[in-house]
Parts: C-alpha cells; sequence; structure tokens
C-alpha cells in the first residue's frame, strides 16, 4: 500500500502544494482517503469541498460538491472483481478530483473498456475501386 501511495504522490506532484483547501470525505473510509488527503486538508468540520463516494451498476461514483453547492464532478470509476479500485484509475481519478477542486468544473471521461472498443464500427478507410 505504500508503493501506491508512492506513485500516486510522485503522479499527482503537480498539485501537491498548491493549495490549502479543507476536504470533507463522504463515507470516511473512502479509497481516495489516502491520495487526496496528501494535498488537501481533510478535515472534520467546514469544508470549501466534500468528495462523496458511492457504489453503483457500473463502479464507484466520485462526486465533488463545493460548499456553494456546486457540482464540480461527477464521475464513475470502474472497479475489479473483488470491488476494488485499480492504482491506475485511482491516480486517474485522483487528479480529476483535484482539478474540478482547484480549476472548477470538469468533464468526465466515460470509463473505456475492451468490449466498448470492439463495438465501435470501423469507417472504410477509402475507395474499393481504382481510377485509372
Amino acid at each position: 500500500m505504500t508503493r501506491l501511495s508512492a506513485v500516486t504522490v510522485l503522479l499527482a506532484s503537480t498539485t501537491v502544494f498548491a493549495t490549502g483547501e479543507r476536504v470533507s470525505l463522504m463515507p470516511a473510509n473512502s479509497p481516495l482517503k489516502e491520495t487526496v488527503c496528501v494535498s488537501m486538508n481533510c478535515e472534520a468540520g467546514t469544508a470549501d469541498a466534500t468528495v462523496t463516494t458511492r457504489a453503483c451498476r457500473d463502479g464507484l461514483e466520485i462526486t465533488v460538491t463545493m460548499a456553494s453547492g456546486q457540482r464540480r464532478l461527477t464521475q464513475v470509476v470502474p472497479t475489479n472483481a473483488d470491488g476494488t479500485i485499480s492504482s491506475t484509475d485511482l491516480v486517474r481519478a485522483t487528479s480529476q478530483v483535484l482539478k474540478a477542486i482547484e480549476e472548477g468544473p470538469v468533464k468526465a471521461e466515460a470509463p473505456t473498456t475492451a468490449v466498448a472498443k470492439a463495438q465501435k464500427p470501423k469507417k472504410p478507410r477509402g475507395k474499393l475501386l481504382a481510377h485509372r
């Protein structure tokens, strides 16, 4: 687990020392706790932003809501068979959360899967008949 935290810190290092916002995590045992609390102040009292995670059909839904009530990010992160988030998806989700808190609303990326890529229709690459 310490390797995951170290990798996360290195990958999210551009925003680590940039802010001092107070963040509240709901629930308290959120999988983002270790990664978000590295660069933000995680406090139980008044907070500038609230990061909420909840289980849904496709994985884990992450929502960032500011103290004013503005929703800045809603993103679904896929989970593994055992219900955990892969380290790559965790780093991506953490960077999206930090960006949403610091810069404003972020357009969430759709989760990419091999099935979704396989179902995409292929475009023809050119004409079938050659001109003389």
